[in-house]
């Protein structure tokens, strides 16, 4: 049904592909303010300073941090109504220890004996995610939640799930095929801001530039290159395409990327076949090895649970219900806790539904088949291109299709 732009001049597709090598991991920007958050780390409580490791490795050393005003953090009250900016000041953004939306400088968190974190990854939650800790922690008299989308959401190792305290989480995971599907829809519409960066711009990222860092309460990233690490992961995702499209396994499927455009560019000039391609090489980075690493980590902690993107969809208030009893909350603060996270849900929070990749298409004005029938593509191409990687992850992440990604019954 969907033909590759390259098949026809640089040859048919080859079956039985040897393995795909690994490469380093991601997490998402968000519009407005939410676009900050992803730039800025975000910690847990920084007014600690014994540390308790959940994993048995010791902490990593400190290392030097940049100087923290070259970000100018916008004022939640200028863009937002005011029950919204009431929210956004407690959405835990911080940068060098200087908390902006986030905690309060009063909140003194020495006596909450458990952290509690919500870990979600790029294009599993990730707005969501962060909204649903803010209205928590807008509420007085519950426990504080620390979203960890670009600390624990980019984990690749244990030293990057450290916690001062014994610490509850829950993962925000999503099925692959979706991710890929979703990543191409959204990254075509030109959501965020990284997605704007030249693939030529984008080759000269290193994350690996970067170090672990346990700084104001969380394991983090030093900065590295002048950006955040989540933006330098996001661009070094997009240099892969560039890369794949030029040599490689890859090069006789997808068409030359020029190092001048950008990767929603090229999505928007390659057919259906070659852009589910590009999405799948650049969420492999950008999400799949940190989710599959966290998804593993969290079957050794005491107090844990993964939930899929799709249950939020399916029953939202059911998967809160869920977290909190897997965090084993009390009562009443439980059902207090689950009252306010459940005002993140699609459908109920106003700035979940903006950011969708379904929102993004439509304000470009760009059209797309159904996204039941690009999944079914993209299973096909998996099956003989892409030597069943996307199964072999659907099967650890066990996240099903949900959804409008779904087969209709």
């Amino acid at each position: 049904m969907f033909q590759l732009t390259a098949q026809s001049s640089r040859g048919q597709l080859r079956p039985s592909p040897p393995p795909i090598a690994s490469v380093a991991e991601e997490t998402e920007t968000i519009r407005a303010i939410s676009d900050e958050a992803c730039m800025l780390q975000l910690t847990s409580q920084s007014l600690h300073s014994k540390l308790h490791s959940s994993p048995p490795s010791p902490p990593p050393p400190l290392t030097k941090a940049a100087d923290s005003t070259e970000f100018e953090p916008k004022n939640p009250q200028d863009i937002m109504d005011p029950e919204e900016a009431a929210v956004a000041e407690n959405m835990a953004m911080s940068i060098l220890g200087l908390d902006y939306a986030g905690m309060k400088p009063s909140l003194n968190l020495s006596a909450q004996e458990t952290e509690y974190h919500l870990i979600p990854h790029y294009k599993t939650g990730f707005v969501m995610s962060l909204h649903a800790g803010s209205y928590v922690n807008s509420e007085p008299d519950l426990p504080y939640i620390t979203f960890s989308g670009v600390t624990m959401g980019l984990a690749l190792e244990s030293s990057q799930m450290q916690t001062l305290k014994p610490s509850c989480f829950a993962q925000f995971a999503r099925n692959p095929y979706e991710l890929v599907v979703s990543g191409y829809l959204y990254a075509m519409a030109s959501s965020e801001g990284w997605m704007l960066v030249p693939f030529g711009e984008a080759l000269k990222a290193d994350p690996d530039s970067c170090e672990v860092s346990f700084q104001f309460g969380q394991a983090t990233m030093s900065p590295c290159q002048e950006a955040g690490y989540n933006e330098v992961r996001h661009q070094r995702s997009t240099a892969n395409v560039f890369r794949s499209s030029l040599s490689g396994y890859f090069s006789t499927q997808l068409p030359d990327a020029n190092a001048n455009e950008t990767y929603p560019d090229y999505l928007q000039r390659v057919d259906l076949d070659a852009g589910l391609i590009a999405s799948f090489i650049q969420m492999k980075e950008d999400t799949w090895l940190s989710m599959g690493y966290v998804k593993d980590f969290l079957k050794n902690q005491s107090c844990a649970i993964t939930t899929c993107f799709g249950d939020y969809y399916e029953d939202c208030n059911a998967t809160w219900q869920r977290v909190t009893r897997s965090w084993q909350i009390p009562q009443p603060q439980r059902d207090a806790m689950v009252d306010a996270a459940t005002r993140s849900c699609p459908g109920v929070d106003a700035l979940e539904v903006s950011h969708s990749a379904h929102t993004g298409m439509e304000t470009m004005n760009l059209t797309h088949p159904p996204e039941h029938e690009m999944v079914q593509r993209l299973r096909e191409l998996d099956s003989f291109l892409l030597n069943g990687t996307i199964a072999a992850l659907e099967e650890q992440i066990e996240c099903p299709v949900s959804g409008k990604y779904k087969e209709p019954a």
